[in-house]
């Protein structure tokens, strides 16, 4: 149920070796990548690669992460690392105070 250009991601990038994990990285040029649902979720390479069987929720966008310092996956909450961003500026720590707080 992958589109197309979902195919011609995953064929070119892991040529004929047979694996089944999506990449992280683009090639040439080593830039992370990044993956969308049909429900325009972010997802990273990895939930992409599990999502890949789910009739659901397929992959249908891929993407280089550039600049976004703050792109995380929706499924997992891992950061999505960027190209060129402040990744390491980056210091997010959810407080727990925060979380807890009602409104």
């Amino acid at each position: 149920m992958w589109s197309k250009k979902i195919h011609a991601l995953a064929a070119e990038q892991l040529g004929e070796a047979g694996q089944e994990k999506l990449p992280a990285h683009a090639f040439p040029g080593g830039y992370p990548l990044y993956y969308m649902d049909g429900e325009n979720c972010v997802l990273c390479p990895d939930c992409a690669t599990k999502d890949r069987l789910d009739e659901f929720n397929t992959v249908t966008e891929w993407s280089i992460n550039e600049e976004d310092d703050s792109l995380f996956c929706e499924e997992c909450n891992k950061r999505i690392e960027s190209a060129y961003g402040d990744d390491d500026e980056f210091t997010y720590e959810p407080d727990l105070e925060d979380l807890n707080e009602t409104y």
